[in-house]
């Protein structure tokens, strides 16, 4: 019973709701953390300052159109003195400080209103997204951004939409999600590769794959003039957002997609050891096989995993991510170590297909994500939560569904706490992730 409700019951989404609440709580009277810093000053811009005379933080490396309208709501606010009457209340320390939580409260206001469409989309359709819904709270990386005005959680949430209202046959709406979501982080692009082969899986003939898939081809098409025009997909902050190849950041990736989902995706391990048996009769042979390509895997994440980028040096010791990059890239046994969970899970992610019905967008989807991650220069494991998302989406969809035996409950319950204490150090100024 518990089960059902928790995971084939649509109150799902209300449960989510009321996390937000009290996390957006917790953050009364909370300074601006980190990338909080210029988001929030470009929304003091557009609130407080005269249109035309605007100054575009140059730190920003997004388009500013999310700031321009949180800037409006904290204008109406600030024009109907809400902040004086709660800041004499005694609630908030000073008015900027309530202007703060307000632009935080739209974020996580829009976040919300995007999953509860999906969520209504999905039950339309016949289609269980709760997957998705609780992998925003039972991934540890995921769970401290929803009430801070960082633009990841939004997008991810569009991106979500833009599948599962794609799949359900919404072809221009799922154009129009993925669209927004690049407006918000133009990264968000590259998901309309596997977008394109999920809508497109059941299209009989060239002609009737372009018919479903005009709207995101011009999409693509937009973005390409965009890229070609800007000379580059970040708008500010360029000399530390270049495209370039940088391996350590799958590694980074396949270490947290090992300690955050062995407990549910375990079997793919196994089915992974299985593939290789059946490359030849002799066991011996597929075991040397496997032993092979696995040791070669680790080679290359042992002289390739390295920090090249600025921020993710130990003068950025604050960031919890940067501390255990210094300590894995410098210390043998903890390179080892780390170079094992993370061979693990890249295996584990790639043996792992959710629907044999979809295997083919799903795979696409896998190669996407490894691509995207190893062009980023900043390790970074805000890259990573589409990645889990999306996911958690290949997972509603499949014929199986999710089983949740003792070791998921297990890793589930490990998140959850994980979660909750990343959560409680950021918001009591002790660390960032």
């Amino acid at each position: 019973m518990w089960r059902d409700f928790f995971i084939k019951n649509n109150s799902v989404i209300y449960i989510l709701g009321f996390i937000f609440i009290i996390q957006l709580g917790m953050t009364i009277n909370l300074k601006a953390l980190a990338d909080e810093f210029p988001h929030y000053w470009q929304i003091k811009e557009y609130a407080y300052i005269p249109e035309g005379s605007v100054i575009i933080n140059k730190a920003i490396t997004t388009p500013t159109h999310i700031h321009n309208l949180i800037g409006k709501v904290v204008h109406l606010g600030s024009k109907l003195e809400i902040g004086k009457a709660l800041t004499k209340a005694g609630i908030f320390e000073k008015t900027d400080a309530f202007d703060l939580f307000l632009s935080r409260g739209v974020v996580t206001t829009l976040i919300f209103l995007t999953l509860l469409y999906l969520s209504y989309i999905a039950r339309s359709n016949k289609l269980n997204t709760n997957y998705i819904l609780l992998a925003l709270v039972t991934i540890p990386i995921t769970l401290p951004y929803i009430p801070l005005i960082y633009t990841d959680i939004l997008a991810v949430s569009l991106i979500a939409l833009s599948f599962v209202t794609g799949y359900t046959g919404k072809y221009f709406q799922s154009a129009i999600s993925i669209s927004l979501a690049v407006l918000i982080r133009q990264p968000s692009i590259v998901w309309i590769l596997p977008i394109l082969f999920l809508i497109s899986r059941d299209a009989q003939g060239l002609k009737e794959k372009f018919k479903v898939s005009i709207y995101h081809l011009l999409v693509c098409i937009s973005f390409i003039v965009f890229f070609i025009l800007n000379k580059g997909v970040a708008l500010g902050d360029r000399t530390s957002h270049e495209i370039s190849l940088n391996l350590s950041n799958i590694w980074f990736f396949s270490f947290v997609f090992f300690v955050t989902t062995i407990g549910y995706f375990y079997p793919a391990l196994k089915k992974a050891y299985a593939l290789v048996l059946k490359l030849n009769t002799k066991k011996y042979i597929a075991h040397l096989i496997g032993t092979m390509c696995t040791l070669g895997i680790f080679l290359l994440y042992f002289y390739t995993y390295e920090i090249h980028h600025q921020y993710n040096t130990r003068s950025y010791g604050w960031f919890l991510r940067n501390r255990l990059l210094d300590i894995s890239t410098n210390i043998l046994w903890a390179k080892t170590l780390f170079g094992i969970f993370s061979v693990c899970g890249l295996i584990m992610f790639l043996a792992q297909a959710f629907s044999a019905k979809h295997k083919v967008s799903e795979y696409i989807f896998k190669v996407t994500a490894l691509v995207s991650i190893s062009a980023m220069p900043l390790i970074e494991q805000r890259y990573y939560i589409p990645i889990f998302i999306i996911s958690g989406f290949y997972l509603s969809i499949s014929e199986k569904g999710f089983k949740l035996h003792t070791p998921a409950l297990v890793q589930t319950m490990f998140n959850i706490i994980i979660g909750v204490c990343f959560f409680y150090g950021i918001t009591h100024i002790k660390f960032f992730l």
